[in-house]
């Protein structure tokens, strides 16, 4: 059995073990992600979990990484 989680289309998410992952956790690792690493995770987040948080905060990231930050 795959422990590994995979997005909408499954290929393997950008952050290894996503669904073991705090809120705390998630956002430490943003810094490292690319926008499309970023969306993936949204996109995600949004099918599986739905967490306002931590969507809210993907959304932020994206904002910040279109604005060149």
């Amino acid at each position: 059995a795959a422990s590994a989680a995979t997005a909408a289309g499954g290929e393997a998410l950008p952050v290894p073990n996503y669904d073991q992952l705090s809120v705390a956790s998630l956002r430490a690792r943003l810094r490292v992600l690319d926008a499309a690493q970023v969306q993936v995770l949204l996109d995600h987040e949004k099918a599986r979990e739905g967490r306002p948080a931590v969507i809210t905060m993907f959304e932020r990231r994206l904002t910040k990484l279109s604005e060149g930050s």
